[in-house]
């Protein structure tokens, strides 16, 4: 890591620098430049077998990510949610697996990198309870690319357009993550737009839940679990917030088993939909959901912090 006096050093889990290693997670680059990593790979096949789980209230999402994050014989390697309404939720696991295994044969095949292939999130959405399929791995990795993530639909509905498959088929050099983002700024339409990912705790998570239902109404939600930290490390910094009192800590610990052998785990909600569009009412709206997130003691992962030139 190039640090900002231009010194160069070396931060490692365990060793020299620990604290700066733990620090640099999710820091975006202000604690300084990261030019070399030494990482661990895992053995990723050809393909992976998804599994639909559908949800009919919050609640029920969030209980169902902690469930199944804290099974002690994970029957996958994926999982994410997507939170549709305050009545619709769906987490989808993924699992390798090789297409040509017997497990594999007969499953339903899907990808989601051709132009005559449904968006991941719809995909998603219209799936039936326990549904199952095989995906290639490639395009699995790269699901959300194509509208990137709900932004196309957005896009469509920005322009007048229906979204449809035949309009998606069309405009399908246009859907892209690349290209929507580029379109966005271009006409300046992320000025008046909320895009950001934020990290809080289990037992907030219901009520910032609420705050974006009741305040924003913007949907789907993004879900992604993550695990703190291992149990018993001391990292600076870490955790970003504190129980307010020991009844909370009561029903943290109830609400979080993570806590005893796996490390604490954490939601990070991915809130991407448009806003009042007003300079004034866009300020507001990111000062009001900033002073709501101090509040349930989450934090935002900077590269999506909303800059405002009062000029």
């Amino acid at each position: 890591m190039i640090l900002g006096n231009g010194d160069v050093v070396w931060a490692q889990k365990t060793g020299q620098n620990t604290d700066l290693f733990n620090a640099a997670r999710c820091s975006l680059g202000t604690f300084g430049v990261i030019t070399l990593l030494k990482v661990r790979l895992t053995q990723a096949k050809d393909a992976v077998q998804l599994v639909y789980h559908h949800t009919a209230s919050v609640s029920e999402t969030i209980d169902r990510l902690v469930e199944l994050c804290e099974d002690d014989n994970p029957d996958f390697d994926f999982i994410e949610g997507l939170q549709y309404s305050e009545e619709k939720g769906v987490i989808v696991t993924g699992r390798h697996v090789s297409s040509a295994a017997a497990t594999a044969k007969g499953l339903p095949r899907q990808r989601f990198d051709r132009a005559s292939d449904p968006w991941f999130y719809m995909h998603a959405r219209e799936s039936s309870e326990s549904y199952t399929e095989v995906v290639p791995t490639t395009s699995y990795l790269f699901r959300h690319d194509r509208g990137a993530f709900w932004s196309g639909e957005v896009f469509l509905n920005y322009y007048g357009l229906p979204n449809n498959r035949v309009v998606r088929w069309l405009l399908n050099p246009l859907m892209t993550a690349r290209a929507i983002y580029k379109a966005m700024l271009a006409t300046n339409s992320a000025d008046a737009a909320i895009v950001q990912d934020l990290l809080l705790p289990l037992e907030t998570s219901k009520n910032f839940f609420d705050y974006v239902a009741k305040e924003l109404n913007i949907w789907p939600l993004w879900i992604c679990p993550i695990r703190k930290t291992e149990p018993g490390r001391d990292v600076v910094g870490w955790p970003f917030y504190k129980s307010e009192n020991k009844a909370m800590g009561s029903q943290r610990a109830r609400n979080n088993s993570a806590l005893s052998s796996k490390g604490e785990l954490l939601l990070n909600f991915g809130v991407w939909g448009p806003t009042n569009p007003s300079p004034e009412a866009v300020r507001k709206t990111n000062r009001d959901l900033e002073q709501r997130l101090r509040d349930l003691r989450g934090m935002k992962v900077p590269y999506a912090a909303y800059v405002w030139d009062a000029h």
